[in-house]
């Protein structure tokens, strides 16, 4: 099975707002890009990365937008990647911004790879993707490139210029949108990684204010790596009732019905075993919730009818869900180690 990559989905957000306030219809390219059925309220969410693509060149063509990243340049911030970004922004220098980015390379995009590098006065933060495809993924890149130069105009200010800047592609972004003040900086393209180039003393400089999460816990930013883990995801992040087949799960990682099922056989399990213990999950943990009713549990876990949830909840417990929900926790622990 190839390698399916995965990208969240919080960082477009500022970009799909700006389109709706300009009256743009974004429903039919959701559509077409096969996106329907994620949660893409949630800044959390993670799609799969050929359906990004698909999704933001389905924008650039139809709405004449050369280059997302230079037309957004204003809305692409880390504040938009959710827990990531509140973690990056809210380091107390600019050291420790690229010591956490290189410790998370693969948070927003999962094929991204980083790089810190200190000689002498000189220092250089590098990101790269694996599997580059430039035609393909110009769109993305360009907006992953915008991230990195905007955090970096978050601790260095609006006036910083870099010493050099690197592109992976052939084409780089406009300079002037990012750096408006700069004249000395260098720019290389078709580069083997895209890269900031700066002074090394600029790592000790503190930022305006930025610690407020300095000493707040990491979160868990594990990142899916076997076919199952990828099935979960595409579970967890769908939107309510929305539980795909196996055939859709197969198109949406961008491999055939027979080579996931050969994938998940190698990990020892099926796909229907994986739907069966997120449903399971799933359901013990809003069961407990009385002000969920019972049918709407159902709906949300893709059962047609609530019967059929009944019947699966009994074989996972030997209660009904309404019967389990009046029993006290131990016993609820004991309904489950039966």
């Amino acid at each position: 099975m190839k390698s399916c990559e995965f990208a969240q989905i919080g960082f477009l957000h500022p970009i799909l707002s700006k389109l709706q306030s300009h009256g743009v219809n974004l429903s039919p390219y959701i559509q077409n890009a096969g996106i329907e059925i994620f949660d893409l309220q949630n800044p959390e969410t993670y799609i799969p990365l050929h359906l990004y693509e698909k999704f933001l060149n389905q924008i650039s063509r139809k709405q004449g937008i050369a280059n997302i990243a230079n037309e957004f340049h204003s809305q692409i911030h880390l504040g938009s990647c959710s827990e990531f970004g509140e973690l990056i922004s809210g380091q107390t220098s600019l050291l420790n911004v690229c010591q956490k980015a290189v410790k998370f390379p693969n948070v927003v995009f999962t094929n991204e790879r980083l790089r810190f590098t200190t000689h002498g006065r000189i220092s250089k933060l590098e990101q790269w993707f694996v599997n580059f495809d430039e035609k393909r993924t110009s769109q993305l890149t360009g907006i992953d490139n915008a991230i990195m130069f905007n955090a970096f105009k978050l601790y260095l200010g609006e006036d910083w210029e870099p010493v050099e800047l690197h592109y992976q592609n052939d084409t780089a972004l406009d300079i002037s949108k990012y750096f408006p003040n700069a004249r000395k900086t260098r720019v290389r393209t078709g580069m083997p990684s895209t890269a900031i180039v700066f002074e090394t003393d600029l790592l000790t400089r503190n930022s305006n204010g930025n610690d407020r999460l300095s000493s707040t816990p990491e979160p868990d930013f594990s990142i899916p790596a076997s076919a199952s883990d990828k099935i979960e995801i595409l579970l967890t992040q769908t939107l309510p009732g929305m539980v795909p087949s196996i055939r859709e799960a197969a198109e949406m990682l961008d491999t055939s019905e027979r080579t996931l099922r050969r994938a998940l056989a190698e990990e020892s399990c099926t796909f229907a075993e994986l739907v069966d213990d997120w449903r399971r999950k799933e359901a013990l943990r809003k069961v407990n919730d009385n002000r969920v009713h019972i049918d709407d549990i159902s709906a949300s876990l893709g059962y047609l009818n609530p019967s059929a949830f009944f019947r699966a909840f009994k074989r996972w417990t030997n209660f009904t869900p309404n019967r389990y929900r009046d029993l006290d926790p131990e016993r609820q622990a004991l309904a489950m180690a039966s």
